[in-house]
Order: structure tokens, then sequence, then C-alpha cells
């Protein structure tokens, strides 16, 4: 491919005035459509922002975090735990919360505006895209911290090109890389390895050699974060590979960078497509920088669909999609149409960042009031530490509104604790590398059970197999200290009439604490004979109870039960069956309309 030098546009002081105004309005709408979400929404999203707020109030012996976590200072991962901790001393949770993603989105997208402009002046209104792109995927997912390193990589590329021959340019890259890497040591690796393309690119012969020198020499800080974070990872769960479909992988191409209905990844698709074609019909002619980029792009795009869906990270292939679109759109040389083309492209890119952040702000909006009664009758309560909660949704989330991957009341749970207090069960706490608490030595092994404020997805559709569902969740939650169940009015009668008592409710939301039904069941058999029988929730057939003795002179033996469903129940014996039992082995009935009884078959009746 050949390549020319790079010679950086200049801009009139009127377009120099239009773009100022452009930008200025890009970020204001931008920041508006955050800011109208009061707590956004995504699958780690409320999981990194427990895990940040305990960090920032760990002192706080009211909140009681430090009976349970450890401070750690993790390798990576550090971007949102900063830029959160940052905030929170000035401001309460949530708007802390919605300021600190303002920060990441602004951030990204001044990133790819600062690229643009690198690569030439006259390329911002590519650069206005990056507006756009600041809602995408990763952000919906709540992958905070590695869409604050992508943005570090792409002030990185900027860098790189905008002060490609000042002898400072290593000093002030060595920081930034390391940064990057502290943020997200992925996004990191991908800095690193678009630099070296961009140097090998725009330098021949011994001047290639030690410009790659010194772009290795500056990455020296982030490859040991790298290598610290790599090693660190290897001793936790690493994920079991998985492919996924290839056309899975293709389709997240688009997907995984801009998620949504398709009419808002069509321009995205559109520029693109014209990027790629200007580069592939222009590669004799094309700009070194030009030629870097957009051939990165390519290769990282490549990558979405060559590479498994999972691998030690959670999504892997598709964090490559995000850059590799960036790079992508960045080579687009729309300096080279007249005046009003560029113009009509200004126009074009605020309508579509006008309507996509009014889609990305309804869409989170709407994950916020489907769970807004559950957090409103949470507000009201008084908070205690270390409580112990199971959090019920009952619903399918994240497919019907075109996000790919994306469950965004999965971990709801977590802001529960943040209001009720209480520890969460995926609350970033437990690998040293990239989490920012550790739990207390011993500290869980002193409850009777596990603090814990997970979520449960059971079936969106009334019917058998919902109860079923709801009904194995309610068994789970009886020993701890408090069920929080988001769903329907028949969901809270179905928890109530399996004897949980509500502390507070609502409509379709109940806060509650499992009492449970005594009551007795009554075993019959040959007098002398050892006997047992498991208890359990109908239609569950895992026991919750089990019970051994032996048979009386008088042809039976009772058995006291306490804490059992109010709902129906079920006995059964381990070993034989009951006369009476249906032709599944089970005596079904509730404690509270008189003992269960099992008279053993083939003893006398």
């Amino acid at each position: 491919m050949g390549t020319v030098e790079h010679h950086a546009g200049t801009l009139s002081k009127s377009e120099a005035r239009i773009a100022a105004v452009a930008v200025v309005l890009a970020a204001a709408v931008l920041a508006a459509a955050v800011w109208s979400v009061p707590v956004w929404f995504g699958n780690d999203a409320p999981a990194h922002l427990f895990s940040a707020y305990a960090s920032a109030h760990l002192g706080d012996p009211a909140k009681g975090f430090a009976d349970y976590f450890v401070p750690n200072s993790p390798i990576t991962t550090r971007g949102f735990l900063e830029t959160y901790r940052l905030i929170d001393p000035f401001l309460p949770w949530q708007q802390a919360y919605r300021v600190t993603v303002i920060i990441i989105a602004e951030l990204w997208a001044f990133a790819f505006l600062f690229a643009a402009t690198a690569l030439e002046r006259r390329r911002w209104p590519v650069g206005l895209c990056g507006f756009v792109l600041a809602l995408g995927w990763p952000l919906d997912l709540g992958f905070f911290s590695f869409w604050q390193a992508t943005a570090g990589a792409l002030v990185v590329v900027g860098l790189s090109i905008r002060f490609a021959d000042r002898r400072w340019l290593p000093l002030a890259l060595a920081p930034t890389l390391w940064a990057t890497a502290s943020a997200h040591v992925f996004a990191a690796m991908l800095a690193g390895a678009a630099l070296l393309v961009i140097e090998a690119a725009r330098r021949r012969g011994p001047q290639r050699w030690r410009a790659l020198a010194l772009v290795a020499t500056a990455g020296v800080p982030a490859a040991v974060v790298a290598a610290l974070s790599t090693s660190a990872r290897e001793q936790h769960d690493p994920l079991t590979k998985v492919w996924g479909s290839l056309g899975e992988r293709l389709g997240n191409i688009l997907a995984c960078t801009l998620a949504g209905p398709w009419w808002r990844a069509l321009p995205l698709a559109a520029l693109a497509v014209a990027s790629i074609a200007l580069l592939v019909r222009r590669r004799k002619q094309l700009i070194a920088h030009d030629a870097a980029i957009g051939g990165m792009g390519i290769v990282l795009l490549s990558l979405v669909a060559a590479t498994p869906l999972h691998l030690r990270w959670m999504f892997f292939s598709p964090r490559f999609a995000p850059l590799g679109m960036s790079f992508v759109l960045l080579a687009l040389p729309c300096e080279r149409l007249h005046p009003r083309g560029r113009a009509l492209l200004v126009v074009a890119v605020g309508v579509w960042l006008a309507v996509s952040c009014r889609w990305s702000s309804d869409v989170h909006r709407g994950y916020y009031e489907r769970a807004r009664p559950l957090l409103a009758l949470v507000s009201t309560l008084e908070p205690a530490p270390a409580r112990r909660l199971t959090v019920v949704l009952p619903v399918e989330p994240g497919g019907e509104l075109g996000v790919r991957y994306v469950e965004p009341w999965r971990q709801l749970g977590q802001l529960v604790a943040l209001e009720l207090g209480g520890i969460g069960l995926y609350g970033l706490v437990g690998a040293p590398a990239i989490h920012p608490l550790l739990v207390r030595p011993g500290a869980l092994e002193q409850m009777t059970a596990p603090p814990v404020a997970w979520l449960e997805h059971v079936d969106a559709r009334p019917g058998p197999a919902r109860r079923a569902q709801l009904t194995r969740i309610l068994a789970a939650s009886a020993e701890l200290d408090e069920l929080v169940l988001l769903g329907s009015d028949d969901d809270v009668a179905q928890a109530l009439a399996a004897g949980y008592r509500a502390r507070a409710r609502a409509p379709g939301v109940v806060l509650a604490r499992f009492a449970g039904c005594a009551g007795s069941v009554i075993v019959e058999g040959e007098p002398g004979s050892r006997v047992g029988v498991d208890v359990g929730w109908w239609p569950l057939r895992d026991p919750a109870q089990g019970y051994e003795g032996v048979i009386e002179l008088s042809g039976s033996v009772t058995f006291e039960v306490d804490g059992l469903s109010c709902d129906e129940v079920w006995l059964r014996p381990p070993t034989g069956r009951c006369a009476n039992a249906d032709a599944e082995g089970y005596v079904r009935g509730r404690l509270a309309e008189g003992p269960l009884r099992c008279r053993i078959k083939g003893s006398p009746p």
C-alpha cells in the first residue's frame, strides 16, 4: 500500500466558529440524554456502582462495610472507581452516578473528536460522530472502565499523530498509556498495537526502527500493568472458550458498537462502508496515517468475527468492535467534500445524534421505570448494615429492546443494597487484580448465610412454569433476612401465601421475611422399624427438610415440621413408598389443613 506524508489542513475562522458551536451543542445533547435517566442500567453497571460506593464509604461505621470488606488497590479496571470516588463526597449516590456516567460519555466523545482532528482538522464533522458512539453498546452493558480505556486509546492515537515530530511525544505517551492500562488493560493493548502500526506506516529505514523503539519504551509502564493483571487473573476463574455462531459474531460488528434498532446503526454502517471503499480505491494515494488507522480498523473488525465470543474476558470478540469501527470512521476523508457537502454531513450527524440519544435515554429510562416502584419503596425504609437479601424481578429482559446481551435488571439487587444496606453476591469484591474491595477473611463464614443481594429472573408469562420458578426462589430465600420482590400482584400473593410476612408493600412490590408454617407429618408402618421422610415445597422436587425416627408401638411416628411453605407441600420417604401417594410417589397437602400422613406401602393397614 502506497502512502504519502501527513499534512493537516486548517480551518477558516468562520468554519472554526461553526465547529465550536456544533461541538458544544453535541456535548449538551449527550449530557442531557444521560442526565434525564435517574439510574443508568446495564449488566455490570449496578455492581460497579455498589463496589465504588462501598469503597468510598468503607470508613463509615453506619454502613457496616468495614465488617465485611478490606480495601484493595486493583491493578487495572480502575477507571470508573476513581472517577466515581472523586464525585461521591459532593452528591447523593444517584446524582454522583449520573455525573460519573456523563463524564465517561463526554470523555469518549471528545477523545474521538481529538483523534479525528489530529488526522485532519477539517475532519471535525466525522469527529461529531463520537458523540453518537459515546452512548454505545459497552456503556449499555456498564463496561465503564473498558469504555474509558477505549477513550484513552483514541487519545493515544491522536497524540501520536498530531505531535508526531515532537521529541517529547514519548514522554506524553508513557503516562497516557499507563492511565489507559490502569482503566482497562485490554484497550491499552489495542492502543499499543495501533501506535506500532502508525509508526511503521509513516517512517522509513532506520527512522522506523528508532520510532518503534521509542514507542516500545513509552509502553513499558502499560506493559507492566498488563503483565501484572494477566498474571493475577490466571489465579481466578478463566471463562470457558465460547465461540458462538459466525453469524452472531458478524452481527456483533454493528450490534456491539451501537446497539438498538436497525435505523440507529444504519448511518454507522453507511459511513463505515464508504470509508472502507475509499481506503481501497485510494490505496496508492493514501496519507500514511489514514492507511494505518483504516487498516487497523479493518483488522479489528475482522477479529470480531475471527475470535471467540468469550475468552478469559466475558464478551471477548465484541471488545474489538468499538475501536475497530472508530478507526474505520476516523479514516473517512470528509475534508475532500465540497463545503456544502461537509455542511450537509454536519446536519445529518446532528439529526443522527438527536434521535440516537433520544432512543438511548428512552430505553434506559424504561429500564428505570420498571424498577422504580421497588426503588421508591426501598428508599422509604430505614437502612441497616449486613442485610441478607434476595431480589426477584419476574421478567425476561433485554431482547425485545434490541440491545444484544443486555439484561438490564440483572444486578438490581446492588441498587437495593445501596438503599437498604447489604452486600451483593455479584458485587465485584473478590479478585485482587481488578476489584476495589476484597471480602474480609472469615467475615462471611461467621454468618448463618452469606449476606447477599441477588437478582433472579422468572418467566415473564403467567402460568405454571412461572409459579414453579418463583416457588424455587421463595424456597431458596427462606433462610435469608428479606425477600425483595418486584413483579405482579399475583407474584406478591404467591409469596404471601407461601408464608412470607410483608414489611412494606406496594402494587406488585413487597419486602417480606419468611415465617412459614408449622405442622405435623405422621408416618405409619411396622412398629420398631426405622423410617425417614423428606418434605419440600410443591412443585419442587428437591427436599427442604428431612426427618428420621422409629415407628412406635402405636404403629406410627410423628415429626413436627416448622418453617415450611404455607402453600402446598409434599412428603416422600427416601426409600420405599407411601401407599397413599400419587403416581410419582408424593403425598401432597397443606400443613395448616392438618397432618400429612404417609402409610408405608406393605405395612399393615
